[in-house]
């Protein structure tokens, strides 16, 4: 039997095949469904980014600072998904809630990206940041799951 995502988001419109660095915030909302991601306390967090292919996404991170932000999650959502890539081709690592970093192999000048699966059956809250300077994601979806999704 196929699970399928609670909801996804897709941070932002796909636009024109060319690397845009998007706009500083410190929030940002999308709505699927019933669900809403309500990223909260962004710091160097930029919207309305978009990957050389062209996908919308969310960009956190500075060539001299690192970013972050957070959100939470309501009680049914027992799984999160993260696609986050390097951003163009700079080598990058991130962390969830101040946990082990995770390096990020794919590029989105190749608009590829990394799945981070993150538990959230018992903590709600998120926080995903960059490790140092320089290191910045692009972050294309975000999706939340009622159980971890089984791969192919």
């Amino acid at each position: 039997e196929e699970s399928t995502a609670l909801a996804v988001f897709e941070m932002g419109a796909d636009g024109d095949a060319t690397h845009s660095d998007g706009s500083g915030k410190t929030t940002y909302t999308e709505t699927d469904g019933d669900y809403t991601l309500s990223i909260t306390g962004g710091t160097q967090l930029y919207t309305g980014a978009r990957d050389a292919k062209g996908n919308g996404c969310i960009r956190i991170g500075s060539s001299k600072n690192t970013g972050a932000f957070t959100f939470t999650v309501g009680a049914d959502v027992n799984c999160v998904v993260i696609y986050v890539a390097q951003y163009k081709n700079n080598a990058a690592s991130v962390t969830v809630n101040d946990g082990d970093a995770t390096s990020i192999a794919k590029l989105s000048n190749d608009g590829e990206y990394d799945c981070i699966v993150i538990d959230t059956s018992t903590t709600k809250t998120i926080t995903v940041a960059t490790t140092s300077s320089g290191k910045r994601v692009m972050i294309n979806t975000i999706e939340f799951w009622a159980e971890a999704p089984v791969a192919d």
